[in-house]
């Protein structure tokens, strides 16, 4: 009896819509810091949402927790079509990874 492993090759995989979502993210995480950046306080200094309301808060946070999935998933691919290289740091960064088993 014989057994095959799957082994994810940069012929396998197609990069282009989950290399958008990278494009996509960094781009909106972007503008979500120049936004925050020149964002006029809406209370005051004391508060743990400066410069944001409560409400305004809340919405960035959740949009950033989207944001960092997004990259992590985005990289995460990149790393697992091949097309990271073969480098000294994409070796130290695979051999961290708990999908790289």
């Amino acid at each position: 009896m014989t057994t095959t492993t799957a082994r994810v090759t940069a012929a396998t995989i197609d990069v282009r819509p989950r290399g958008w979502a990278l494009v996509i993210a960094g781009l909106t995480g972007t503008a979500a810091g120049v936004f925050l950046a020149f964002v006029p306080p809406a209370v005051g200094a004391d508060r743990y949402s400066f410069p944001l309301s409560p409400p305004g808060y809340t919405a960035i946070q959740a949009f950033f927790f989207v944001h960092q999935v997004a990259l992590a998933y985005g990289l995460l691919t990149v790393w697992r079509s091949g097309r990271a290289g073969g480098g000294r740091f994409s070796r130290r960064w695979a051999a961290f990874s708990p999908w790289s088993r």
